[in-house]
C-alpha cells in the first residue's frame, strides 16, 4: 500500500508539471512541406539558416508533443485509479510505457547532438558559415522518425525512417538506460490490456474456500 502511494505522488507530481507546461504552450509552427536542399538556394549561407531553423523547430514541435502525448496518458493512469478501474488503469499504463520508449528511442541523442554543434549552428543562425555546410542526418532522422513512423501499407514506398519499429524494440531500448524489468511490466500489461486470463480473474474474488473440490466460491466485483 506504501508503494502505491508513493506511485501516485509521483504520478501527481508529473501531471502537475506537464500539465503547466501545456498550458504554456502558444507557438504556432510553418514547417517546410519538403525537404531543404542545397540545390534550393542561390546562397549557401541562406540554406545553413534555413535548414537549421527547420530543424530546431523540428525539435520543439517535437518535444512537446511528447510532453502532450505523456500528460494525456497520465491523465489516463490517474483516471484508473480514481475511478477504480483496472483496465483503464493497465491500458493507460502500457500506453504511457509505449509512448516513452518511443520518445527515449527518436529524442535521447538530440541535447547532445545541439550541444555538441552548437557553435555550427549559431554560426549557421547568424549567417556567418562562410560557405562551410553542417547539417545532421541522423538527427533529421530520427525526428523524423520520431513524427511520422508509423505500420507502412503494404504496398506503401517510403524511407526506412518512415517505419515505425515494434513496441518491444522502444521498450527494449528503454529498459538498457536503466529501466528494471520494464519488458516484464510491459508483457503484463499486455495481459491485462489484450483479451486474457488476467482480463477474467481480475473480475471476481474467491469467497468460499472451504467448498469441496474442485469447487470454488466466487464474488463479481462491483
Amino acid at each position: 500500500m506504501e508503494k502505491a502511494r508513493e506511485f501516485l505522488d509521483t504520478l501527481q507530481q508529473y501531471t502537475k508539471m506537464f500539465s503547466g507546461i501545456s498550458k504554456a504552450i502558444q507557438a504556432e509552427y510553418r514547417l517546410a512541406d519538403k525537404d531543404i536542399s542545397v540545390l534550393d538556394y542561390e546562397d549557401h549561407e541562406d540554406f545553413q539558416y534555413s535548414y537549421w531553423v527547420k530543424i530546431l523547430e523540428m525539435v520543439h514541435l517535437s518535444s512537446i508533443a511528447g510532453i502532450l502525448r505523456t500528460l494525456d496518458w497520465l491523465n489516463g493512469i490517474s483516471l484508473g485509479i480514481e475511478r477504480e478501474n483496472y483496465l483503464v488503469f493497465a491500458s493507460s499504463f502500457r500506453g504511457a510505457l509505449e509512448s516513452a520508449g518511443d520518445i527515449w528511442y527518436s529524442l535521447n541523442k538530440v541535447p547532445y547532438t545541439l550541444a555538441q554543434n552548437y557553435t555550427n549552428i549559431s554560426l549557421a543562425l547568424n549567417k556567418q558559415t562562410t560557405g562551410k555546410t553542417y547539417i545532421s542526418t541522423d538527427l533529421e532522422e530520427l525526428l523524423i522518425h520520431f513524427n511520422w513512423a508509423r505500420v507502412l501499407d503494404r504496398n506503401e514506398m517510403s524511407p526506412d525512417s518512415h517505419m515505425a519499429k515494434s513496441n518491444r524494440y522502444y521498450i527494449e531500448a528503454l529498459e538498457k538506460t536503466g529501466g528494471a524489468n520494464l519488458l516484464n511490466l510491459y508483457a503484463e500489461l499486455c495481459q491485462i490490456t489484450h483479451p486474457a486470463h488476467y482480463t477474467v480473474q481480475g473480475l471476481f474474488q474467491q469467497t468460499d474456500t472451504n467448498l469441496p473440490c474442485p469447487h470454488k466460491g466466487y464474488q463479481f466485483l462491483s
